[in-house]
Order: structure tokens, then C-alpha cells, then sequence
């Protein structure tokens, strides 16, 4: 089962969105497939960091369309499930893998706390452009999403 994005919920960390090629779902939930050594993370970060001009254009069609606010109401009726004494500013979502940066500006808009974090500085840049006011609402960070690099709360 191939899954673009998984939403994860964590009663005490808040929200994980995680761009991912492939989901298994276990009896006992979902669990991430992903292998990522140095040479695949070395091709993965040339060809994103060439590709990121040609996709945040794609991107960009995407956050001037309705696709936009379905997205919005999809993921915010999810978190409002799993936190529903909650409000959007007292949750914090870190989106692994921004690149043009959709997801970490719809879930900014709708007032979360967004931290978004890609391997490429080119995808960033991109990401922050396309937030346009909204960049400084976001934490936008390079770093490799399997050696995440934040400091222990």
C-alpha cells in the first residue's frame, strides 16, 4: 500500500508528518520501511537538490488550487480527532521531508506551531519562498530525517 504522507499523533509530542515512499500496516500500526545509506542519501540529496525549482512549481499550482484547503480540512479534522481539547497554537507539527515546503504552510495557516525540516538547502529555499509572510511562522531546518538533530526537551 503506497501512502504519500502518514500522519502520526503522539499524545505528548504533538504531530509528525513523515513523507515516506511506502507504509506496511502491522497489526499493531504502521511502521516505517526505509533504508537510507550514505550512497542512496548522497543520490537522494543531488537529485532533490537539482529537482527543487521544477517541483516547488508543482507545488505552487497545488497551494493556488482547492487541492489547498482539502488538504487544510483532511489533515486538521485528523489532528482535531486525536487531540480534541486542543488548539491549533498549543500543538506542534514537525513535517520530515517539507521540500516546497505545502504542508508545513497549510498547517501554519491554520495556526499550528510548524517546524519543517528537509536534506537539501535548495528545497528550503523553495519551502520559504513559497510561504511567502508565513516563512517566519515556520521553523524551516536542514537535516537529515534519520539523524534528526534537536535538542532533548
Amino acid at each position: 500500500m503506497l501512502v504519500p504522507y502518514v500522519l502520526i499523533c503522539g499524545k505528548e509530542y504533538g504531530v509528525l508528518l513523515y513523507q515516506c515512499s511506502s507504509l506496511n500496516i502491522i497489526e499493531k500500526g504502521p511502521w516505517l520501511l526505509m533504508a537510507l545509506k550514505q550512497d542512496i542519501l548522497s543520490e537522494n540529496k543531488a537529485y532533490w537538490t537539482q529537482r527543487a525549482p521544477s517541483y516547488s512549481e508543482i507545488n505552487q499550482r497545488e497551494l493556488s488550487s482547492r487541492s489547498r484547503e482539502v488538504w487544510r480540512e483532511t489533515i486538521c479534522e485528523q489532528i482535531r480527532t486525536r487531540f480534541p481539547e486542543r488548539r491549533p497554537q498549543e500543538l506542534r507539527v514537525l513535517e520530515v521531508g517539507t521540500g516546497p515546503g505545502v504542508f508545513a504552510i497549510i498547517l501554519a495557516e491554520a495556526g499550528y506551531c510548524v517546524t519543517a525540516i528537509d536534506l537539501t538547502p535548495n528545497m528550503l529555499a523553495e519551502a520559504k519562498k513559497n510561504a511567502g509572510a508565513l516563512a517566519e511562522k515556520i521553523a524551516f531546518l536542514e537535516m537529515n530525517a534519520e539523524a534528526l538533530s534537536f535538542e532533548d526537551e
